[in-house]
């Protein structure tokens, strides 16, 4: 299953949750949330990135460097054109896509 899909998918289940909880979700229109829609603290998602790790077997990487392979991939997939990539991850000057 792609990433796209999966995060359909998780879409799909917080606007089932936002259904039955009515006034008792909180929208914050974030994708990392609690049950509630409540946003999680920075260790809920470590906590469940290094479970994820552990079991997959993966390295032992920080989270943020997933950042950073997506900008490599966004690179790749669009023949390295970095002002699209830019526009992509957020980042305000091209310089960030280039040198960081």
């Amino acid at each position: 299953m792609t990433l796209a899909r999966l995060l359909r998918a998780w879409k799909e289940s917080q606007d089932k949750a936002k259904a039955y909880l009515g006034d008792a979700y909180y929208d914050y229109n974030l994708v990392l949330t609690l049950d509630n829609g409540r946003p999680c603290e920075d260790r809920v998602i470590g906590n469940a990135f290094n479970r994820l790790k552990r079991n997959a077997d993966l390295p032992d990487v920080v989270f943020h460097s997933l950042r950073h392979s997506s900008t490599t991939y966004k690179l790749k997939l669009n023949h390295g054109d970095i002002k699209a990539t830019q526009g992509d991850t957020g980042h305000a000057q091209p310089d960030m896509v280039t040198e960081v």
